[in-house]
């Protein structure tokens, strides 16, 4: 049950009516004072006199005081007496949750409010004072700022070096589109031209995101401040003010078949957009959302990445969510194979969700990977690499995979493992496995690098030798993801626990990419999650050596051999039968 504050510290109560009181009598702005119950609250109407007017307010205490803050909110909640109000009216006081401490008392808060009505003076005044401005004793978030802002133009550095820099009599001619996305419209400029020419194009929107239908935008600079005109409501509106600036009126674009976007620059290099969509003269005022950071934010050492190619067969969860931090972390291309469809089922583990159930898992994931940036190329092949296909489409998808920089096994299918260890045997190529292992109890990670480690088969041999004096921990009776303890509780693994082993095969993938110093002293390692097969604990990690195996050597050709051999192949570039 939630406690009363003033049932549970009548004190507190009692002096907070007794503070207020004496403010009262020796203050002669405060003008009325009634206390009231709220609900299982408590509130206090006020009314203070400023300049010759009366401001009422009421002052509301909240239910864990004093250990937050009262709220201070004009009666009548239309009101906007001042900046210094958030967005639901209540006013932004010398205290507030940020800097609150339980010795402030009500009294103290409503002197806050005084001080503020008093300076600003939002009514005017009998006596002539002026109104002013007080400053603000913190910055507010962008986040906090948009928090009620439906419409919003998104603006990065390479934007915002052209629009900033205007003259005065180049009113920049631009398109624009939209996006709705969670509850807001988002407008993103596409072109900008000078006169019929372009000079910046928007790349950093993915293709699969750009609309054909664009509306039309102007940037204007201005030679004045734009504070008092935010609240222009119609293009005639827009249009007076231009020309009052000295604009020309053949200079402004007013079609009123599309949706137009107008950009003020005042003089203080703040920028105001405002919106009027098709056939309606109204106008919405935006918010600008102004990216001043660079938006790549990784390692220097990464920027390689970019320039190597990626295979991962099998885009199940553990395959869907590597792709994804792969491409996150600075790989921009991929070859990606799997002949699965997308279920409903498969939500509860995998990177994709409802809109993708249906497609074909690489179609998804591939526009998945282009939504992260517009540098990312997707080769796809949907073919069952270890089923019934055409041979010759086979050894073509064969050949697209060898020529990627790693190729990684993401089935946990042993049929699967053994082709690809043969394609990066024969190709002279890295690979890389994971799996998660059943219940969610650990997974493997590892790594085969040509001339570095033991071949993917022999490698193998070794996480058998190290796993053969304990108990099988064995997945052929059960789903995937699912094992029967002892106890008869079934474990399945969570979309946590395959998360964790993605991002530790993402590492050791990206580490090999390096062709560095690598980070990793061991090319295999099962890490455990729950304490179970031979995982004592969770997050215990065994490293499985592999330095010791050697390759098996195939028994040396004899000259004759070597030589009948040479013959043939002879044979066939000169076109003969080989019989």
């Amino acid at each position: 049950m939630m406690s009363i504050w003033f049932l549970e510290n009548p004190n507190r109560l009692i002096d907070e009516r007794k503070e207020i009181e004496q403010l009262q009598l020796n203050q002669e702005w405060l003008l009325g004072v009634e206390w009231s119950i709220k609900g299982i609250g408590i509130a206090v109407k006020v009314k203070m006199g400023a300049h010759g007017h009366i401001y009422e307010m009421e002052m509301e205490y909240p239910s864990i005081y004093p250990f937050a803050p009262p709220s201070v909110i004009p009666i009548d909640k239309e009101q906007w007496w001042t900046e210094h109000q958030y967005t639901n009216g209540t006013l932004c006081l010398e205290w507030g949750p940020d800097n609150w401490h339980s010795s402030v008392t009500g009294a103290k808060i409503l002197e806050s409010a005084y001080r503020l009505i008093n300076t600003e003076n939002p009514k005017g005044s009998n006596d002539r004072k002026e109104r002013s401005s007080v400053p603000s004793r913190h910055l507010l978030t962008m986040g906090q700022e948009l928090r009620k802002e439906k419409i919003r133009l998104y603006l990065n550095q390479s934007l915002l070096e052209i629009i900033l820099n205007l003259s005065h009599t180049n009113h920049q001619e631009m398109d624009f589109q939209f996006l709705f996305e969670n509850n807001a419209t988002i407008l993103h400029i596409i072109k900008i031209y000078n006169e019929s020419m372009v000079i910046w194009e928007n790349e950093y929107l993915p293709n699969e995101l750009k609309r054909k239908f664009l509306g039309k935008a102007q940037a204007f600079l201005m030679n004045c401040s734009l504070i008092k005109n935010k609240k222009m409501v119609s293009i005639e509106e827009i249009k007076a003010f231009l020309i009052s600036n000295g604009i020309k009126g053949e200079q402004i674009n007013l079609d009123i078949e599309r949706e137009r976007l107008f950009l003020f620059i005042d003089t203080d290099g703040k920028i105001y957009p405002f919106i009027s969509f098709s056939d309606d003269d109204k106008l919405y005022r935006a918010s600008a959302v102004i990216e001043n950071e660079n938006v790549d934010r990784r390692q220097s050492d990464l920027n390689l990445l970019k320039d190597k190619k990626v295979g991962i067969v099998g885009l199940g969860s553990l395959g869907s969510k590597l792709a994804n931090s792969l491409a996150r972390t600075g790989v921009e291309n991929f070859l990606l194979i799997d002949d699965d469809v997308f279920l409903a089922g498969n939500i509860q583990r995998h990177s994709l969700d409802w809109r993708s159930v249906g497609t074909h898992k690489i179609d998804a994931i591939e526009n998945q990977l282009k939504l992260i940036s517009t540098s990312i190329k997707v080769d796809v092949s949907s073919m069952n690499l270890t089923g019934q296909e055409s041979t010759s489409a086979l050894n073509a998808v064969i050949s697209r995979l060898g020529a990627c920089d790693i190729i990684i096994d993401a089935t946990a299918d042993s049929k699967v493992f053994n082709l690809l260890s043969a394609v990066c045997t024969g190709y002279n190529k890295p690979m890389a496995w994971g799996e998660v292992f059943a219940g969610g109890i650990g997974g493997l990670i590892a790594r085969s690098r040509p001339n570095l480690d033991p071949s993917p088969q022999i490698m193998r041999k070794a996480l058998f030798e190290t796993t053969q004096n304990v108990p099988v921990n064995s997945q052929e009776d059960a789903r995937p993801y699912e094992l029967e303890v002892e106890s008869g509780e079934v474990w399945i693994a969570s979309d946590i626990d395959v998360g964790v082993i993605s991002n530790y095969l993402a590492g050791l993938v990206i580490d090999t990419l390096k062709n560095g110093n690598s980070d990793y002293p061991y090319s295999m390692y099962l890490t455990g999650l729950k304490k179970a097969w031979i995982f004592e604990e969770p997050f215990v990690t065994f490293p499985i050596h592999t330095d010791h195996l050697n390759e098996e050597k195939s028994p040396d050709e004899d000259n004759h051999t070597t030589k009948e051999a040479m013959e043939f192949i002879v044979s066939l570039l000169k076109g003969k039968n080989g019989d």
